[in-house]
């Protein structure tokens, strides 16, 4: 009876904690309803790639909820399959070569993909490659090197704060967080790799805690830019980051005020008003350096 009792408790604890594996199939057609496409293929073999709309071959998977080619890095609750060189008529390569990230989302896992000879028996193969990067995409078994993918449940996250979103040229840019674990546990004395529009700025350590933080001057030039964060996971060496956005602008509020880079002038002027009267007024005028 006891050698029983364990057996079902050994199957069942067997089946409460597997995970179904993903299935991806090339199709001459459209996605099926519970498929997402990951990306289309000219042709089933010795093929370049492109975003879902542009060929009739669609590499589809189960199991996601979205899949997206960006021009910017993933999100933090994203995961990256592979890189594209552009949107259309590309050469495909491995996740972070490329500078277009094909990112997927599933609700409470994380998708993790490697490229090499022979897919695990948890891993399910999407396409073979004959090069990790630059290189034509075909069905599993052309050729040598193949894309496996897998669902895992995410065992850390990474939280990421800055100063402020929006800062003067040049300015202490800091960013700081903390990195733990589903369970509450921190990650400590971990590297973590702070990217401004996917270039790497800076690197800083995790402490005992699995707080980080990094301060830097902010870029020169005017705009919006993408900053994330990435660590390692050391139970399942998966890639862990977050990202958001700052901007650089020339100044703060609704009104300039002399001081830090800014000369000022004001001096009285006549106008006409809507009334067709003349009144005095002051102009001013405000000089960036």
């Amino acid at each position: 009876m006891l050698r029983y009792f364990l057996l079902v408790l050994i199957l069942f604890f067997l089946v409460a904690t597997s995970v179904k594996a993903l299935t991806c199939t090339i199709r001459n057609s459209q996605c099926l309803t519970n498929e997402v496409c990951l990306f289309s293929m000219l042709k089933m073999n010795n093929s370049h790639v492109a975003n879902c709309s542009y060929y009739s071959y669609k590499v589809c998977c189960d199991e996601l909820n979205y899949s997206i080619l960006k021009s910017t890095a993933c999100s933090g609750n994203e995961s990256e399959i592979v890189s594209l060189y552009k949107p259309e008529n590309s050469h495909i390569s491995k996740a972070g070569y490329s500078p277009y990230h094909v990112c997927t989302y599933i609700e409470n896992y994380t998708v993790i993909c490697s490229i090499k000879s022979s897919c695990d028996e948890n891993e399910t193969c999407v396409i073979s490659m004959y090069n990790e990067t630059n290189s034509h995409a075909a069905s599993c078994d052309y050729y040598p090197y193949k894309l496996c993918c897998k669902k895992v449940i995410p065992r850390a996250y990474i939280t990421m704060y800055l100063n402020s979103t929006r800062l003067w040229w040049g300015d202490g840019l800091k960013v700081y967080g903390k990195a733990v674990g589903l369970d509450g546990n921190p990650i400590p004395n971990k590297q973590v790799t702070v990217k401004i529009n996917n270039v790497i700025k800076t690197d800083s350590t995790t402490n005992a805690n699995g707080e980080y933080n990094a301060e830097f001057a902010a870029p020169l030039t005017l705009g919006t830019y993408n900053i994330s964060v990435e660590i390692t996971d050391p139970n399942t060496n998966m890639l862990i980051f977050n990202s958001t956005l700052f901007k650089i602008v020339i100044f703060y509020g609704g009104e300039e005020s002399e001081g830090r880079d800014v000369s000022c002038v004001k001096f009285p002027t006549l106008v006409l008003n809507k009334r067709g009267l003349i009144q005095l007024a002051y102009l001013r005028i405000c000089v960036w350096k």
